[in-house]
């Protein structure tokens, strides 16, 4: 498969801010956001979803399942690693592992891979077992792991904040730092992950082909119904639906396990489209600071803030020429501050896997077996890439000949 970049023009930029502002959008919306005609908007949308001579589209929206409903949580794991052979293990794993979500190459404080899992609630441990054996193998030089407060701040895209005909955002750093927010309210914050009695309430019951429902809305949302069930069938006959069914299914999906949805970008060229990772230990104040600072005011960038009692995770999506003015007022707040570019053109985001979920015991699988040692054994094995789906995605990361 030949990854072609797309150097995105402003008016398409335009659009695309749009959809994440706003990503199940109709068109009509989507045009009054943009300030664009909704013919123009049609049109941009339809390339990008269709691009020719390429097998797959330059966005994807993506439905963000709750965690809390579900019983599942995110964790972070930083791996870095010094060689290809060690990048090709890494994008084995990620392909192996039952409870992958993500996976980006970053560079910076350390280069690697950005390793997020979305695993049940409680099996954090069977993750640091995996990675210290890697750790230990020499299949990575060292790995950190973040697990966070599940009640992460997420902003999305303001279209309105952006001068298309400067290609410039009225927004500034200095402004929103020193910004008083002492009369705000000063509502209690819980920096613990303490989750809430509604916790793994759809496990009761869900089956395995809602999940698979919810995969495919996490693959991506914006598709016609039809699509869907027709991309269930080819994943598993048993997953037919009558569209009278399917409806009352993706209702409740949508009523009780998606929190929200996102936009994804694939091999597109932008200045507008820097994504970072910044990440540090600060006190409970400093981090509480940020928190109210986030919530009383408007960030126009494309955002998600994570925290706990002890460190912050902020991925922000930005111009190059506001990621400057950040760091050094960051500084203030974080003790030890670690910056990465993340390289969303080499990223995949892996759809939840309807296997992991065992429908007799009502609950996620979760075992050493199952999350540490069939993973290890899988990437052992020879022609590991053989399969089609493997080799894609063995691509979207193979495809720059890089020396880290």
């Amino acid at each position: 498969m030949t990854i072609l970049q797309k150097k995105i023009s402003t008016r398409e930029m335009q659009v695309l801010m749009a959809l994440e502002q706003k990503p199940l959008g109709t068109y009509e919306e989507l045009a009054k956001i943009s300030n664009i005609s909704k013919s123009v908007v049609f049109g941009i949308l339809r390339n990008l979803e269709n691009p020719e001579n390429l097998n797959s589209p330059y966005f994807t929206v993506t439905a963000h399942p709750n965690l809390i409903n579900l019983g599942l949580e995110i964790v972070d794991v930083i791996a870095t690693i010094s060689n290809r052979r060690q990048l090709i293990d890494l994008i084995k794993i990620g392909i192996a592992h039952p409870y992958t979500v993500y996976q980006a190459l970053i560079y910076g404080t350390s280069n690697g891979m950005l390793n997020q899992f979305r695993i049940p609630i409680g099996s954090h441990d069977y993750i640091k077992k995996l990675f210290n054996k890697l750790e230990k193998e020499r299949i990575i030089e060292s790995y950190s792991y973040h697990r966070y407060n599940p009640k992460a701040l997420y902003n999305a895209t303001k279209v309105s904040s952006w001068n298309p005909e400067t290609n410039s955002w009225d927004f500034s750093w200095k402004e929103w730092f020193e910004s008083d927010i002492s009369k705000i309210s000063n509502e209690k914050i819980d920096l613990s992950s303490q989750y809430p009695p509604t916790l793994g309430r759809s496990k009761k019951w869900i089956k395995r082909s809602d999940l698979a429902i919810l995969s495919e809305l996490t693959a991506n949302t914006r598709r016609k119904n039809i699509e869907i069930m027709e991309a269930l069938i080819k994943r598993n006959p048993q997953y037919e639906f009558t569209p009278q069914t399917f409806g009352r299914h993706l209702k409740r999906i949508n009523d009780e396990c998606i929190s929200y949805h996102r936009v994804f970008f694939h091999a597109l060229e932008s200045d507008q489209t820097n994504a970072i990772l910044i990440q540090g230990h600060a006190t409970q104040s400093k981090i509480k600071q940020l928190i109210r600072r986030i919530r009383s005011q408007s960030i126009p960038f494309n955002s998600v803030f994570k925290f706990n009692e002890e460190e912050i995770n902020w991925f922000v999506k930005l111009p190059a020429s506001k990621i400057h003015p950040l760091l050094p007022r960051l500084l203030y707040y974080i003790k030890d501050l670690h910056f990465f570019m993340v390289d969303s053109n080499s990223a995949y985001a892996y759809q939840l896997y309807p296997g992991t979920f065992d429908e007799s015991k009502k609950d996620w699988i979760v075992n050493e077996k199952f999350m540490v040692e069939n993973v290890i054994d899988e990437i052992n094995m020879d022609n590991f890439f053989h399969d089609k789906e493997k080799q894609k995605i063995y691509e979207i990361f193979g495809h720059q000949r890089i020396v880290l």
